[in-house]
């Protein structure tokens, strides 16, 4: 059973075996978030062309070192390469996202608005789709604004050292109030702030 997660690529080594328009789907969102991306294949997709590295040319297993990347994208649409690679980066401990669906890791569906990500998935890609489709419009801009926004307070020295004083109960009710205030009410950082130190706002 596969558990959610969260995934830090930023200046992270990222490798991605095929380079057509499957792999570039694949690869492209890990290289707009940062990744250190490394890509092997004959022909290049147009999006994976400004890549960090780029060697137009097979996968071989030594593509897995110096340095082993964080993750590796198996996207070569040839099962049997697809194959190897996933059980290349088996044996180094390395997770693999393969495109068929069969390596460790696999990316969900995203609604992003701002800082907010919503992630997907079900059994079927096809319901996937249609589930991002039905829920899409259904999230506003104001959800991203709010994080946007509750993502600079939290950063906030003084409200993190005013949070730490306070029990955890305490913690979850000016985090709830703080939440109502700028979701539903339109405040701002300033009011937020206030609220998580326990200032009278």
């Amino acid at each position: 059973m596969r558990v959610p997660l969260l995934l830090e690529v930023a200046d992270q080594p990222v490798l991605c075996v095929g380079a057509g328009p499957v792999a570039a789907a694949k690869a492209r969102p890990l290289l707009d978030a940062g990744a250190h991306l490394t890509v092997v294949a004959p022909d290049v997709h147009p999006d994976l062309a400004d890549a960090h590295v780029v060697h137009r040319r097979a996968y071989a297993t030594a593509d897995l070192a110096d340095p082993a990347p964080r993750l590796v994208v198996a996207a070569t649409g040839v099962p049997e390469v697809d194959g190897r690679v996933g059980a290349d980066a088996a044996a180094r401990g390395i997770w693999c996202l393969r495109a068929d669906g069969r390596g460790d890791v696999a990316t969900p569906a995203t609604i992003r608005r701002g800082d907010a990500l919503i992630a997907l998935a079900t059994g079927a890609p096809a319901l996937t789709r249609r589930l991002r489709e039905h829920l899409d419009p259904l999230v506003d801009d104001r959800w991203g604004e709010a994080s946007t926004t509750l993502s600079r307070v939290r950063a906030d020295a003084a409200v993190r050292a005013a949070l730490a004083a306070v029990p955890p109960a305490e913690r979850r009710e000016r985090w709830r109030r703080a939440v109502t205030a700028v979701v539903e009410a339109d405040g701002g950082a300033g009011e937020a702030a206030a609220i998580l130190r326990g200032a009278e706002v």
